[in-house]
């Protein structure tokens, strides 16, 4: 038995050198979103080798999958009414209202509160 060829010659004749380009433009989004996002992510090659029909040879397709990285997702707090509607304050909590004075009983402006 002679030694088999080296597979990434077999991969650069696949569609003339058109899926090996595609895999190395992939490769080259892929770090870059590895490195953005600082998660993994993967390229799938998968070749499928079948015989031609009515004839000698094979026909080998190429076939490649490009799973990059998500960025971190995002998260918010809300509250679903009974219309299944959400909302950013619970639609089941009452307001406040307005604030009175218990040593004047005058209304006053709400204090502004600062933020953490």
């Amino acid at each position: 038995m002679t030694d088999p060829r080296p597979f990434a010659s077999v991969l650069a004749d696949i569609n003339y050198g058109e899926f090996a380009d595609q895999l190395a433009e992939e490769t080259a989004e892929l770090v870059r979103a590895v490195t953005t996002n600082n998660r993994k992510g993967s390229i799938t090659v998968t070749l499928e080798i079948a015989p031609r029909k009515g004839g000698r040879g094979l026909n080998v397709t190429g076939r490649h999958n490009l799973k990059l990285p998500q960025a971190e997702p995002v998260e918010s707090v809300f509250f679903p009414d009974a219309d299944g509607n959400l909302h950013r304050d619970d639609p089941r909590q009452t307001s406040i209202g307005e604030l009175v004075d218990l040593n004047s009983g005058t209304t006053r402006d709400p204090i502004k509160l600062r933020e953490a």
